[in-house]
């Protein structure tokens, strides 16, 4: 996700060529029409790339490439608290909004968490959350164990 994250915050331009980012978005979008919701957009990317601050060493000395001095360092690198995850995602959304009303539909709502739980993992989580079984094991340590024995005495185990 971080890499993701600093993939879509990445400058507009890299070793010549055009990078599709929040910041190629903002230089290259016409809303001389709309002046207003360009300064929006513009503020959603300072927070954004002010974000982007926070995560960047993470993305640059563990994930891009392991970095030899961090990892014999054992340096933490990327940390954000919660309240920083949370304020980047509404600000990534509201961008989003913004850009699909502007260019694909201006009576239309496209919010991000609106496209939340789609996928087969989200909905297999939900199902285990929500289901009496599952319930049943967690409330009841014997059960817990003997499942977890089955599960880990498994050929799969190891997968």
């Amino acid at each position: 996700m971080i890499l993701q994250i600093c993939k879509i915050t990445d400058r507009e331009e890299s070793f010549g060529r055009k990078n599709l980012t929040v910041r190629f978005l903002l230089n290259n979008s016409d809303f001389s029409t709309a002046p207003g919701e360009l300064d929006k957009l513009k503020a959603l990317g300072e927070r954004m790339h002010a974000f982007r601050g926070k995560i960047a060493p993470a993305r640059n000395k563990l994930i891009g490439h392991l970095d030899r001095k961090s990892v014999l360092d054992g340096e933490e690198l990327g940390g954000a608290d919660k309240c920083d995850w949370d304020r980047f995602w509404l600000d990534l959304q509201d961008f989003v909004h913004i850009m699909h009303k502007h260019y694909v539909d201006p009576a239309g709502h496209f919010y991000l968490n609106g496209i939340g739980n789609l996928s087969d993992a989200d909905s297999l989580v939900k199902a285990l959350r929500e289901s009496t079984y599952f319930h049943t094991l967690v409330a009841d340590a014997a059960i817990t164990r003997k499942c977890a024995d089955v599960a880990f005495g498994s050929k799969y185990s190891g997968a």
